[in-house]
């Protein structure tokens, strides 16, 4: 199959396109482990997730641009392109991620707060009704419990000054 000069050129920007794109895929692994601070079997496992999204993503670059044949300058284009977007445009992406991540954050702690607000009121009004008929009813129970203690020690001490006069 013959290919024009129009046609590779094509093909290289996909490849350079493609290569821009896994880049920021990269720079969106990277901003959520600065957050998540996974763990080293996590970390592996997520690479090799990567990896596997990188090679599903230039399977279909090249599938589609260049029916599936693949080129060196394809190789190179994919190179030239992560390596144009981490010396322009990377350090900005991660930059907006990071304000994105925590923006997300704010507003999901804040629903958050808002939907636990009358799970909290409830919990309160239980809590201090249960503590409102309970604490009188232990404090008695527990006066009851101590005079009851004190009539067996100062019964045990009778019985036992009985017990050493005879």
């Amino acid at each position: 199959m013959e290919f024009s000069i129009a046609q590779e050129a094509y093909v290289f920007l996909a490849s350079a396109l493609c290569g821009v794109f896994i880049s920021v895929i990269y720079d969106v692994l990277r901003v959520i482990r600065l957050y998540a601070k996974t763990s080293y079997a996590v970390t592996n496992i997520e690479d090799i997730i990567f990896w596997f999204i990188a090679l599903i993503i230039m399977f279909f670059t090249v599938f589609y641009t260049n029916y599936g044949y693949v080129r060196w300058y394809e190789f190179l284009g994919v190179f030239l392109g992560a390596l144009l977007y981490f010396l322009t445009i990377s350090k900005t992406v991660c930059m907006v991620l990071k304000k994105f991540i925590e923006i997300f954050f704010k507003i999901f702690v804040f629903f958050c707060k808002i939907l636990l607000t009358p799970l909290v009121f409830t919990y309160n009004i239980i809590y201090k009704s249960i503590l409102f008929i309970f604490v009188p009813v232990f404090k008695f129970f527990q006066k009851i419990i101590r005079r009851f203690v004190l009539k067996i020690k100062s019964g045990c001490k009778k019985t036992k000054t009985v017990l050493i006069k005879k």
